[in-house]
């Protein structure tokens, strides 16, 4: 679980960055953006400890997605004998936000 969601929060935000960045976004801008979320516009006032919040929010949510997929393979183990299913499951669960 935890090199789960360390992977995956690395992997989204590099992702984030990279593509934001080739659009002109600044990665402190795109921070404060993840950030916004709890803070709202405040956020964009913040500076570098703003910054670090949506970093932390990154990780965060990349650490709960890993945490409630290891859940549910230990509760459902039956559904993850295939990729296919796994993955269905998942998405049913963790709502409409997963693979947007």
């Amino acid at each position: 679980m935890l090199w789960g969601g360390l992977a995956c929060g690395t992997l989204d935000i590099t992702v984030a960055l990279v593509v934001y960045g080739f659009m002109g976004t600044k990665p402190i801008d795109l921070l404060h953006f993840i950030a916004s979320g709890a803070l709202s516009a405040a956020s964009f006032r913040g500076g570098f400890a703003t910054a670090a919040l949506g970093l932390f929010f990154e990780y965060a949510i990349a650490f709960t997605a890993a945490a409630a997929y290891v859940a549910m393979s230990r509760l459902l183990p039956v559904y993850f004998f295939t990729k296919t299913r796994t993955t269905q499951v998942f998405s049913e669960l963790m709502g409409p936000q997963v693979g947007t």
